[in-house]
C-alpha cells in the first residue's frame, strides 16, 4: 500500500521537528565555530569524533550534549548546559564556565596532555587525568565534587597536576588515586569519605588554611610521597586530621612523609598511624604522648599545649613523629674537626657572647636525641672564640650544637656540624659540612632507594630527590639556597630517618 501525500507530510514534519542525534560522525574545525553551526548540525552526539586544529576554538552554545566523543586539539568553551556523558579530551584546551555535570557513559571522562579549566561548580564521575593541568577556579564556598558512578569508583591523577582557587571544597567523593601527581589547596577544604586515597610518586599541599578531615578509608602514601601541611609561612593554618575512626588510618611507606610546617599547623590522629619499612614491615606508630613545639612559645613564637594526639609544626611524620631540627642564630658559628681517634675538636664564635652566661656542648647520634657532654663559662675567651675537644666520640656520624644560655635564661642554639668518625658501618653520612659552593656528598652504606629532601631553615622544600644503586652521591644545592646560611638535609631509607643541618658557604 502506498503511503498518503498526508502521511508522507506527518513524517517530514516530525523529522524537522524532532532532534537531530548523530552517531559516530568525524568532525573537521579548521576555524572557530559554534557547535549550533557544526554539519551535519547535532543536537546530541554519540561516539562522535571533533578534531579541532590549534588554536581554533569549538564553543558549545546548545543545552545538548555529547556521549562517548573525543575532543582532539584545539580549545573548547562552554557557555551553556552542555553534557558530557564519558567522553575523551586529547591536547585540548578546555574552558568550564556555565554549570554543567561529566556523566559517566563507557566510563569516566578523560582528559590528557592539555588544559582543563573549571569555573563554574562541577561534579565529574570516575574523571581521570593523566598529563593534564587542571585548575579549579570556582567560586568561595561551592564545590569541585569527583564521584564514583555505575561501577566506576575510581578518580585518578596521573603525571598531572589540581590547583584548586581559594575558599572552595574538593569532594572526593570516589576512590582516589594519584601516581606521579599532586593537589594544591589554596585555603581549601578537601573532603574524602568514600575509600582509599593513594600516593604514589605524589603530593598534596595544604597552603593557608586548607585542611582535610577524611571520615572513610586509609590515606596512603608511597614511593616518594609527601603531605605537607602549611605553607611555611606563620598566617598558615593548616592541618590534617585523620579523627577518630580506625578505618581512616594514615599509612606512610619507608619513602615517603608527612610535612607539618609550624606551630600554627597540626596534624591529628586517634591513636597511631601505620609504618611500613623498607623491607615490608608494618608498625603502629602512635601520636598520644609526643612534646614536639609544645610550650616553646618564648622561643618560638608559638605556645601550643600538649595535647593528646595532636603533632605540631614543625614536624615530620615518618617512622616516627620527629621535630624540626633546632637551627642557628646567625650570630653562632661552630666548626667540628676529627683530631684523632674518637677525638673531635670543636671550635665556636659568638657575636653576641656579652648576652651568654654559659654554653653547653651537645652531641646526638641520629634523630633529635641530644645529650649535654661540657660546658663552657661565657666570657672565658676574650675574643669571643671558643675550643672544647670530645675525647670519647663514638663511632658513626654524630652531630654537635652549641646551647648558649642566657643571662636572662633563655636558650638560643648554634647550627650544627656533623663528622664521621672511622670505624662506622650501617650509618648515613654527610660531608662536607660546610658545603662549599653549593655542592656536598651523601654517603649511604647500602645501594637501596634512600629519600633525601632538604628544607630551608623556616620548613620550606628546596629539594626533594631518590637516590638509588650507589653508595656516594653528590648533592648540588638549588641556586634558592645560595642565600642561605645553613639548610635541613633529611635521610629516609632502610636504616631510618635522619636530620642533619649542613652549613652553605
Amino acid at each position: 500500500m502506498k503511503p498518503t501525500l498526508s502521511l508522507i507530510a506527518v513524517v517530514f514534519t516530525l523529522a524537522m521537528v524532532l532532534p537531530f542525534n548523530t552517531e559516530a560522525q568525524t568532525y573537521t574545525i579548521s576555524s572557530n565555530t559554534n557547535w549550533s553551526a557544526l554539519s551535519p548540525s547535532p543536537d546530541w552526539c554519540s561516539g562522535c569524533t571533533f578534531n579541532i586544529s590549534s588554536g581554533v576554538t569549538l564553543t558549545m552554545d546548545k543545552n545538548v550534549g555529547c556521549t562517548n566523543c573525543t575532543f582532539n586539539g584545539g580549545t573548547i568553551v562552554q557557555t551553556t548546559g552542555f553534557s558530557y556523558s564519558g567522553g575523551t579530551f586529547n591536547n585540548d584546551n578546555v574552558t568550564i564556565s556555565q554549570a554543567t555535570n561529566f556523566y559517566t557513559g563507557t566510563g569516566g571522562a578523560t582528559f590528557s596532555n592539555g588544559t582543563v579549566n573549571f569555573n563554574v561548580a562541577v561534579t565529574c564521575q570516575a574523571c581521570s587525568f593523566s598529563s593534564e593541568t587542571a585548575n579549579v577556579n570556582i567560586p568561595a564556598g561551592s564545590t569541585m565534587t569527583l564521584q564514583a558512578s555505575g561501577g566506576y569508583n575510581v578518580s585518578s591523577f596521573t603525571n598531572s597536576t589540581l590547583t584548586m582557587s581559594s575558599g572552595s571544597t574538593l569532594y572526593a567523593n570516589s576512590q582516589m588515586s594519584l601516581t606521579n601527581s599532586s593537589i594544591t589547596l589554596n585555603s581549601d577544604v578537601l573532603k574524602s569519605d568514600v575509600g582509599a586515597f593513594t600516593l604514589s610518586h605524589s603530593q598534596l599541599y595544604f597552603n593557608g588554611s586548607s585542611n582535610m578531615t577524611p571520615t572513610i578509608g586509609p590515606l596512603a602514601l608511597t614511593n616518594t610521597s609527601t603531605i605537607f601541611v602549611g605553607d611555611g609561612t606563620n598566617a598558615s593554618t593548616a592541618f590534617l586530621n585523620m579523627g577518630s575512626v580506625a578505618a581512616n588510618t594514615l599509612q606512610i611507606d619507608a619513602t615517603s612523609l608527612v610535612k607539618v610546617a609550624n606551630g600554627n599547623n597540626y596534624y591529628f590522629n586517634y591513636n597511631t598511624y601505620q609504618y611500613t619499612n623498607a623491607v615490608g614491615t608494618t608498625t603502629s606508630v602512635p601520636t598520644a604522648t609526643n612534646t614536639i613545639s609544645c610550650n616553646h612559645g618564648a622561643t618560638t613564637g608559638y605556645d601550643n599545649a600538649c595535647a593528646t594526639n595532636y603533632v605540631y609544626g614543625c614536624a615530620t611524620l615518618s617512622s616516627g613523629a620527629v621535630g624540626c631540627t633546632v637551627l642557628a642564630t646567625t650570630d653562632m658559628n661552630l666548626t667540628a674537626t676529627i683530631i684523632g681517634a674518637g677525638q673531635v675538636a670543636l671550635g665556636f664564635s659568638d657575636a653576641e657572647t656579652s648576652a651568654a652566661d654559659r654554653y653547653l656542648i651537645q652531641r646526638s647520634t641520629g634523630g633529635n636525641d641530644w645529650t649535654t657532654i661540657g660546658s663552657v663559662a661565657a666570657g672565658g675567651y676574650s675574643s669571643g672564640e671558643y675550643r672544647f675537644t670530645d675525647a670519647d666520640a663514638p663511632a658513626g656520624t654524630v652531630d654537635y650544637r652549641i646551647a648558649r644560655i642566657d643571662q636572662n635564661s633563655n636558650t638560643l642554639y648554634s647550627a650544627i656540624s656533623s663528622v664521621i668518625i672511622a670505624g662506622s658501618e650501617g650509618q648515613i653520612g654527610i660531608h662536607p659540612n660546610p658545603a662549599t659552593g653549593g655542592t656536598f656528598y651523601i654517603t649511604i652504606p647500602y645501594t637501596g632507594e634512600t629519600v633525601v629532601n632538604i628544607f630551608t631553615i623556616t620548613g620550606q622544600l628546596l629539594l626533594h630527590t631518590s637516590l638509588k644503586g650507589q653508595t656516594q652521591y653528590p648533592i648540588h644545592l638549588p641556586s634558592a639556597a645560595s642565600s642561605l646560611n645553613a639548610v635541613v638535609v633529611q635521610t629516609i631509607g632502610q636504616t631510618g630517618t635522619r636530620t642533619f643541618t649542613v652549613l652553605v658557604r
